[in-house]
């Protein structure tokens, strides 16, 4: 089964369900630890 983005879904399809699953309850925690890092905050 070779699929493609062209045969399949939309690209922008595909990245909404990326930016859904970055917020799963599983990450929601891990999320100020990543904003944190992506801000350039230190912590000690």
């Amino acid at each position: 089964m070779h699929l493609t983005l062209s045969e399949g879904l939309p690209a922008a399809t595909v990245f909404l369900q990326g930016i859904l699953s970055f917020f799963s309850p599983c990450v929601l925690p891990l999320l100020p630890v990543y904003f944190g890092y992506l801000s350039g905050a230190r912590s000690g």
